[in-house]
């Protein structure tokens, strides 16, 4: 397996596109198969958050809000549609490249403490 160095200035800064959108889903699902079954959590997200916006996602147990928001986040890519961050989308990046966006350009609080030890 081939792996790619990464260095930061190879990501666009969110300055360099302060009149871009900062993030845009297109028709964006996440189906996860179990068994012969197949759960549809999200399903044709289009979005678009510019510079300065503030959102809230909303919705009922189990209606996909933190699925989305692993996807906004490149922690799970989705089964179907684009998403980008800063013009860059997220499927054309490696693992590595990911783990940069994430520290250099979004903070994610998690919901479950997973790297915490709990008594």
């Amino acid at each position: 397996m081939k792996k790619r160095v990464v260095s930061i200035s190879s990501l666009k800064r969110m300055s360099e596109v302060s009149k871009m959108s900062i993030l845009e889903l297109n028709s964006v699902a996440k189906d996860y198969p179990i068994g012969e079954t197949v759960v549809h959590a999200v399903r044709g997200v289009t979005l678009e958050i510019k510079p300065g916006e503030f959102i809230v996602i909303l919705g009922k147990s189990g209606s996909g809000k933190s699925t989305l928001l692993s996807l906004m986040g490149g922690l799970e890519q989705p089964t179907k549609g684009r998403i980008n961050l800063n013009g860059i989308n997220l499927g054309n990046l490696t693992e590595d490249e990911l783990a940069l966006m994430r520290r250099n350009d979004i903070g994610i609080i998690f919901q479950h403490f997973f790297l915490l030890v709990c008594h």
